[in-house]
Formats: C-alpha cells, sequence, structure tokens
C-alpha cells in the first residue's frame, strides 16, 4: 500500500474537481477534500483491497459532501414542511397551523412505526436512511409513506366537507 503523502499527490486533483462539482465552490472543496484525507487515514485500516482504494476514496469523498449537505440545512418551521409535505402548493402560515394540528390529532390513529416514517421523512432523511434507523427496507419505508400520506390526504378532505 503506498504511503499517504503518495496517496494524497495521486488523488488529490481528482477529489477536488469532483467536489468542486458537487459544491460549486473551491474553497468548500478545499476543505472537503482536506476532511476526505482525514476521514481516510482515521479509517484505512477498513480498506479490504488496496485495487479499491480510489473508489473507496471517492466514496469517502462523498460521504464527507453529504454530511456538509446535511450541516448546512436551514431550519425551517415544522407546520411549513408539513404543508410542503401533503401539499401541491404551500399553504399560508394560518392554514400551516390548522393543518399541523389536525394532522398530529390524526397521527394519535397510527401506529409508532408510521409516525416514526411520518416525522422522519418530514425532516428530510431518505428512505434508506429511514429504513436504516428503523429496521426495516427502503422499500418498505417507501410504502408506508405513500399510505400515510395518502391516508392523511384523505381524512383532511374530509375534515373539509
Amino acid at each position: 500500500m503506498p504511503g499517504l503523502d503518495e496517496i494524497y499527490e495521486q488523488y488529490r486533483g481528482e477529489l477536488f474537481r469532483y467536489l468542486l462539482r458537487l459544491t460549486g465552490s473551491a474553497a468548500q472543496a478545499e476543505d472537503l477534500v482536506s476532511e476526505t484525507f482525514l476521514k481516510a487515514l482515521q479509517n484505512l485500516h477498513t480498506l479490504k483491497k488496496e485495487e479499491a482504494l480510489k473508489a473507496w476514496l471517492f466514496s469517502v469523498a462523498r460521504h464527507a459532501w453529504l454530511d456538509w449537505l446535511r450541516a448546512r440545512r436551514e431550519t425551517v418551521e415544522l407546520s411549513d414542511l408539513l404543508g410542503l409535505y401533503l401539499a401541491d402548493e404551500a399553504p399560508t402560515r394560518a392554514e400551516s397551523r390548522a393543518l399541523l394540528a389536525r394532522v398530529e390529532q390524526l397521527l394519535q390513529q397510527k401506529t409508532p412505526r408510521d409516525q416514526a416514517v411520518f416525522r422522519l421523512r418530514l425532516q428530510g432523511y431518505a428512505f434508506s436512511e429511514i429504513g436504516r434507523a428503523l429496521g426495516f427496507s427502503e422499500s418498505a419505508a417507501r410504502v408506508v409513506d405513500h399510505r400515510l400520506r395518502r391516508w392523511l390526504n384523505e381524512q383532511i378532505k374530509e375534515g373539509e366537507l
């Protein structure tokens, strides 16, 4: 296995260009390259095959970028997220608050698993992350989310009549 200096010299440019395309910022790409090599140094012992080094480094870089994206998420009101989650268009703030109260009431009728999927999805987690966190597959998380969203929409429409 080549030394870290050799690995750095060989892959720094490619990683920088890759992260620059993802972030759109040279400064951020440089920070993420540094973070990538720091994580690589800490986890080099987990690399199984030396031939997989490049793919592994790019995987580490992608995860560093995803962590950066998660960290820079702006805080949004739960009621605003709820409106975007359920509807095609965002409701007014007053409508959002009333909708949030109604949905909270309706969710009490559902299982803790359904409630957890709803809350995690509302916070922006991917279905794969939700499945891992709750101990089932990504497709199961998608099905629960779809059925719950459909049920909530039906219940809300019935309440409007």
